[in-house]
């Protein structure tokens, strides 16, 4: 058994054994062939993935990218219309410049200031083209490679170029346009013409415009100083300035001129063209209040002809108070005066211009339009909308009555408001008669009631301040209030209950669910207080 054991037992065990680790190990060698073969698979798919990628990419033109988006995106659009002249409802004007002395004057200061800015605004347009072109052609060479800055932030600084170039470039067309229109109209102006060397300055001492004649007021660059002959004016008052500069004078001359120029303002009124708020700025070319821009339905020309404005009445005409003032008529005893004959120059008219647009643009009231079978209403009291369904409307209001009383209260309608009122705070009015009403009557009946301030003023101050109006009846169909009294004293325990002392009153929410607790409300605030310390009232 021994010799069995040693020499044929063990032999076969080990033989078993190593068969076995033989055959996992082949079993290992298969699995990791198949592994590798996969991998060797996918990278030969990746190289042949990149291979193809490194033939397709070039083909990617950046410019039939662009024309393949224009395919697919690209939609008509149209220039926008000319823009034309908008007659004003307000302001007597037409297309045609005024071509007075005082708007020449005004004109030639416009004209010397806009060729002022065209020879600036056309260097510093040159010096800004330059710059966009060298930030351009750094980002041809960043594109041949020849150039390592960051490309994205050489365009982000070509967009902000650009915009600097567009905004100079559209102040200088502005500026030539405003040239070119001034001379085609009055011819150039500034051809002879002495401007003032004025400077920004802030008058230390009282000093008054040299123009109108009123005090110069301000702390920081209020007005203007002609450096060479001392001329003063305000801000608003440079553009009317007349080119009359004597050139330098000595201090004794600019003291003479001084006096003179303010004699002469105080005698000559100043008319004002074009208020400015920028002294050194030109004239805004936008117009405000026109046809386009009113909703106001007025009956105007779209073209206003220049015998409108010849029409006009002449300045002391239009200043004429509307009644006429009393005359002293002859005696039948004194003969009629002989005519005398004018010899006088005809006197200069200047052009009137309207109060500022303003005062006319102010939307109407808006009136409520009783509909058939409505009845009109004044409101006698104040009343404050305490509902949804409610409105709010003050004293003196006219209302038209939609729903008539309904157990104290009307729906009534007042303005764009719809709502519900208290039936004793409005007065209806009597509903008119059918004879009033038929087109043969012509005698207007008096007015049931006023709407004046003067009336409304008056029943104010009658009852003494403010009105209030009688206890309101509770809606229909409204929650009924119900109160409770404390019957003995309690000390809240958290911040969940009240403090009561006998006597206090609340407004209940909630009887008691069975838990012996009650929820009542006091200042907005709801809390719990004991069921049996309150009772109803």
């Amino acid at each position: 058994m021994k010799e069995r054991f040693y020499h044929e037992y063990v032999p076969e065990l080990l033989d078993g054994l190593q068969d076995l680790n033989e055959t996992r190990v082949a079993k290992l060698n298969t699995l990791w062939s198949h592994a590798a073969q996969l991998e060797k698979n996918s990278l030969s798919n990746s190289v042949n993935h990149m291979a193809n990628l490194i033939n397709e990419i070039p083909r990617n033109q950046p410019h039939l990218d662009s024309l393949m988006f224009l395919r697919h995106n690209v939609t008509q659009s149209q220039e926008p219309p000319n823009l034309g002249f908008e007659p004003s409802p307000i302001w007597h004007d037409d297309e045609a410049l005024i071509t007075d002395d005082s708007a020449k004057v005004f004109l030639r200061n416009v004209l010397s200031n806009s060729k002022t800015q065209v020879r600036e605004l056309r260097v510093e347009s040159d010096q800004k083209r330059r710059t966009v072109q060298d930030a351009k052609r750094i980002r041809v060479n960043i594109q041949q490679g020849k150039d390592n800055r960051n490309e994205v932030e050489v365009v982000r600084s070509i967009f902000y170029l650009q915009e600097g170039l567009h905004e100079v470039d559209r102040k200088r067309l502005t500026a030539e346009v405003e040239t070119s229109t001034i001379i085609a109209v009055v011819g150039d102006l500034s051809l002879g013409a002495k401007n003032h060397n004025f400077k920004s300055q802030t008058f230390k001492i009282p000093t008054n415009c040299d123009l109108c004649g009123e005090r110069i007021w301000g702390l920081s660059a209020k007005g203007f100083d002609c450096r060479d002959c001392g001329y003063t004016c305000h801000s608003k008052c440079q553009m009317k300035v007349p080119a009359e500069c004597p050139g330098e004078q000595s201090k004794e001359e600019k003291k003479k001129l001084k006096a003179e120029r303010q004699e002469q303002a105080g005698s000559t009124p100043t008319l004002d063209l074009e208020p400015s708020s920028s002294p050194s700025a030109a004239p805004s070319l936008t117009r405000k209040d026109t046809m386009n821009s009113l909703s106001s339905g007025y009956a105007v020309s779209a073209n206003r002809s220049l015998s409108n404005a010849a029409s006009l009445p002449p300045p002391s005409e239009l200043a004429a108070p509307a009644s006429p003032a009393p005359t002293e008529l002859p005696s039948p005893a004194s003969p009629a005066p002989a005519p005398v004959q004018d010899t006088k120059p005809p006197v200069k008219r200047n052009r009137v211009l309207a109060p500022p647009p303003a005062q006319y643009v102010t939307a109407p009231p808006v009136e409520p339009t009783p509909k058939a079978g409505e009845q009109r209403g004044k409101m006698l009291y104040p009343y404050q909308a305490g509902g949804a369904d409610e409105v709010t409307v003050n004293e003196g209001d006219e209302v038209v009555i939609v729903e008539p009383d309904d157990g104290g209260w009307m729906r009534v309608r007042a303005g764009a408001s719809e709502g519900l009122v208290p039936t004793s705070y409005v007065e209806a009015a009597p509903a008119p008669s059918p004879a009033s009403a038929s087109p043969g009557f012509t005698d207007r009946p008096g007015s049931v009631y006023s709407n004046s301030s003067a009336s409304l003023a008056g029943s104010a101050g009658a009852a003494g301040g403010k009105r209030v109006g009688p206890a309101v009846a509770p809606r229909r169909g409204a929650k009924k209030v119900q109160y409770v009294e404390a019957l003995y004293d309690y000390e809240a325990r958290s911040d969940m209950e009240w403090n009561m002392v006998e006597g206090d009153r609340f407004v209940l929410v909630n009887r008691d669910g069975g838990d012996g607790w009650a929820d009542v409300e006091r200042g907005g605030v709801t809390k719990s207080v004991p069921a049996n310390y309150i009772q109803e009232v």
